[in-house]
């Protein structure tokens, strides 16, 4: 097993994109994998994948790190996952940012229970707190809000300038959560992002929930980091190691080729190089291993 799972990893890290491609590099690595492995039956052969369902996993991403710290299979209809992946991590100290399916009182409480702080995005799936959260701020801003806190920055040529306003007094809370049933409810956010594009301008308006206490400097940074997955890990992924276009879809061979897409991600993330070097030099390759 640990030959099968060590070839696999190299592998992948090489390039491989499925079963097929794993035993290829293992036939054309073979002189080399045997003068650290031993494999008297040759190399493994791979199973055959048959297409089901999709797969659809969540993770954990630590920004400050960059690294992927675990993941959990999910069915497309449950969002138990989160609390069972979160109760794997140590979480005191850290701030852990969720998109709207994670906005759930049970991830909250799971959150708050391990020492951490969380910020989640608020959308249609929690319908009462969300329009609560709405008609609070137009009601502030209507009357000259000023707790305001925005950033800007430039990027080929298109201009993104995010704006945030923060409200924390206990009546807020109350007023949006009467019942308390939000572990320690300290700040409702609002976030207005509008990116510039030559003469073309979009707008869009996110609410965000938080343990955190309310200040807008602390909290804009933690959402923009949040937004920041998209291109820390989503796109390496789906660019780099190509995870949208894979045809796996069985449920043993998806989830472990995903576990070792993000395991190739955090060892070539401790290095300067990328994917080809390794495939290239074998001395590389242990390099990135070994790091």
């Amino acid at each position: 097993m640990e030959a099968i799972l060590l070839i696999a990893t190299l592998a992948v890290i090489c390039g491989a994109d499925n079963g097929t491609e794993v035993e290829f590099f293992g036939h054309q690595k073979q002189a080399w994998l045997e003068t650290f492995l031993e494999l008297p039956h040759g190399v493994p052969s791979h199973d055959q994948a048959r297409g089901v369902s999709p797969l659809h996993l969540v993770s954990a991403w630590a920004d400050g790190a960059r690294l992927v710290l675990g993941q959990r299979r999910v069915d497309s209809r449950s969002n138990a996952a989160i609390p069972a992946l979160l109760e794997t991590l140590t979480l005191e100290g850290c701030i852990v940012t969720i998109d709207a399916m994670g906005c759930q009182k049970r991830t909250a409480r799971t959150i708050r229970d391990r020492g951490g702080d969380y910020v989640l995005a608020l959308k249609g799936n929690q319908p009462q707190l969300h329009e609560a959260l709405v008609e609070t701020f137009t009601v502030e801003q209507a009357e000259g809000f000023e707790g305001c806190d925005h950033d800007s920055h430039q990027n080929h040529g298109r201009i993104e300038t995010r704006r945030c306003w923060v409200l924390g007094t206990p009546e807020y809370s109350r007023y949006v959560d009467p019942d308390g049933a939000w572990p320690d409810l300290h700040s409702l956010i609002m976030i207005e992002a509008q990116r510039r594009q030559g003469d073309q301008v979009t707008s869009e308006t996110r609410y965000y929930i938080s343990s955190l206490p309310a200040a807008a400097r602390a909290l804009l940074p933690a959402v923009r980091s949040h937004w920041g997955i998209e291109n820390s890990l989503h796109w390496v992924l789906d660019m780099a190691l190509r995870e949208d276009e894979s045809r796996i879809r069985t449920g043993h061979a998806a989830h472990n080729l995903s576990l070792l897409r993000r395991l190739a991600l955090n060892l070539l993330r401790r290095d300067a190089a990328r994917r080809k070097q390794a495939g290239w030099n074998d001395a590389y390759l242990l390099k990135v291993l070994s790091n």
